[in-house]
């Protein structure tokens, strides 16, 4: 597998997947203040987005040098429209699984760029001599997402009620989903 590769879109345009540069700082930041700021389905808030430039690249340098971590970038003319980021687990009996969270730029939803990439990553991820098992947590009423996964071969594995607290009476149960690589 090539770390960066193109994907035609049904629109025609070329979308580029690659490994996030420490350069992309400020890009990066943008995106995900744009994903944390247009859907519900973030456990992230926008105000616990650090958005110092000096911190971003620190946290693009520690998975560059950790070869069982990952972000990739999707690209569109130029422009960062979506992010995969996976870690493994860390102690010896658990570090053949990890667990991954995705977003997509709002404007560019809905096109196709989220199934590319984690399928993107799921390639990477199934050549990693390391892992074996892929884990993701959903907020249970972000169906697209559910389906999309399902989609991928993630197998449901269980639900954490109430597991997201939107404000002082409203929860979201979490689904927990994984697939062998």
């Amino acid at each position: 597998m090539h770390l960066s590769q193109t994907y035609q879109l049904k629109s025609g345009n070329t979308l580029l997947i690659r490994p996030i540069e420490i350069r992309d700082a400020t890009a990066f930041i943008r995106l995900v203040a744009n994903i944390l700021t247009t859907t519900p389905f973030t456990l992230t808030q926008i105000n616990e987005l650090d958005q110092n430039v000096k911190a971003q690249e620190e946290w693009i340098a520690s998975y560059i040098k950790n070869i069982n971590w990952v972000v990739f970038v999707a690209e569109l003319e130029g422009q960062l429209v979506g992010n995969i980021d996976f870690q493994n687990n860390r102690k010896l009996r658990n570090q053949h699984s990890g667990e991954f969270g995705m977003g997509v730029h709002a404007d560019f939803r809905g096109i196709g760029i989220g199934k590319f990439l984690l399928n993107h990553f799921l390639d990477w991820a199934e050549e990693n001599p390391i892992l074996e098992k892929i884990n993701l947590m959903v907020m249970k009423t972000n169906m697209h997402a559910f389906q999309l996964y399902k989609n991928a071969g993630f197998i449901y594995q269980g639900i954490h009620p109430k597991a997201i607290r939107i404000n002082e009476n409203e929860y979201v149960d979490v689904i927990e989903m994984y697939k062998w690589v």
